[in-house]
């Protein structure tokens, strides 16, 4: 029997997504799965907008951070900024 390849674990950062007022918890999933993202944590509503934490690619947060408010012609995200993991051994 052949041996099967092992997936590369990659390493993981950190994304805290604000969504605007007035957009439903499900709009806010739907879109993150839309990207096959995964929602690490969710920190449910405050003052009326949702919020989210997404994980994503390390090395790749700044790419998100600037690409989530500018998403469409309507966007729905208010802001988008990194969360620093601390690497500890």
């Amino acid at each position: 029997m052949e041996q099967r390849k092992k997936k590369k674990a990659y390493k993981k950062g950190l994304v805290f997504v604000t969504f605007k007022q007035g957009v439903g918890p499900e709009e806010a999933r739907a879109l993150i799965k839309n990207f096959q993202l995964k929602i690490k944590e969710d920190r449910g509503v405050a003052d009326k907008k949702v919020l989210l934490v997404v994980e994503v690619a390390s090395g790749r947060e700044q790419k998100w951070v600037d690409k989530f408010p500018r998403l469409k012609k309507n966007p729905i995200v208010e802001s988008a900024e990194r969360i620093p993991v601390l690497d500890i051994h």
